[in-house]
């Protein structure tokens, strides 16, 4: 199921498989100028194709090597013979994308090997100059598109939302939060977020700073804690009423636990310094 919003230049991709009529979980892509940003999953990937054949397509970049995000690619690549583009840490993995866990399998399908070039400091479409910003934090090798003559911010996976709850295997807390940081420092009038989910954060400079906040209120409170003697369990008990359901969702992959021990490791001083 795709579904197109045109915000300002930039048509947004809006991606979901759906199982027995049921949806599962959207994630965007983006097209500006005969650029794509990022191909959605494999089980949307001739859904996708089928779009793309009535547009411009010149390029596609990837934000990151997750299977949500280079699902379309070898059918891309195939069918209109341009090139590929990724940081080059995700290069290895999206050439020979890994053994999915059964929820990732079950959820995005299994991509099929593409075969992309190390993404250079910058791209040029006909209109518009991207900035490519490493920005780890989410996993390795994630970087994020800056049009500052726009505003544009395409983020990837960087901002999911203002709280999250849960951290998986990849993420970097500290990481993540020096990424958040060096977008909101760009020094643009606006900043536009432009997420891998199906929103389009206006206030992207207020998302992450709120985002950032969360974090250090969520360290504060989890250190305090842990003086106390309490356990991991008990923290999640306190902040959030309990384990997330993506816990048993993700197989135990994404979770509250996981959170909290890396804002203790982070923060040891509860976001003191």
């Amino acid at each position: 199921m795709l579904e197109i919003v045109q915000f300002e230049e930039v048509t947004q991709i809006r991606m979901c498989p759906s199982a027995q009529g049921r949806l599962r979980y959207w994630v965007s892509a983006y097209l500006i100028d005969g650029l794509l940003i990022d191909t959605g999953s494999a089980y949307v990937a001739t859904s996708l194709l089928k779009y793309l054949t009535a547009q411009k397509l010149d390029a596609v970049v990837n934000t990151h090597h997750h299977e949500d995000h280079i699902g379309a690619n070898r059918l891309l690549q195939d069918a209109f013979d341009i090139p590929l583009y990724a940081h080059p840490l995700a290069i290895p993995l999206i050439e020979r994308p890994a053994a999915l866990s059964a929820y990732r399998k079950r959820l995005w399908g299994v991509p099929e090997p593409s075969f992309p070039q190390p993404i250079q400091r910058e791209i040029h479409t006909r209109n518009h100059s991207f900035e490519v910003i490493d920005a780890p934090g989410h996993c390795p090798g994630h970087v994020c598109l800056v049009e500052r003559d726009k505003g544009w911010v395409f983020s990837g996976d960087l901002y999911i939302s203002q709280t999250p709850r849960t951290a998986g295997p990849e993420n970097d807390i500290g990481q993540m939060l020096a990424s958040m940081k060096k977008l909101c420092e760009l020094p643009m009038e606006r900043l536009i977020l432009f997420t891998s989910l199906r929103t389009i954060e206006k206030k992207g400079r207020e998302r992450l700073l709120r985002c950032m906040e969360w974090y250090q209120e969520l360290a504060s409170r989890a250190s305090e804690m842990r003086r106390q003697g309490r356990t991991i369990d008990e923290i999640v008990q306190a902040l959030f009423g309990g384990e997330s359901i993506f816990a048993g969702l993700t197989g135990g992959l994404y979770t509250s636990q996981r959170l909290v021990s890396q804002l203790l490791d982070y923060w040891p001083n509860g976001g003191a310094g």
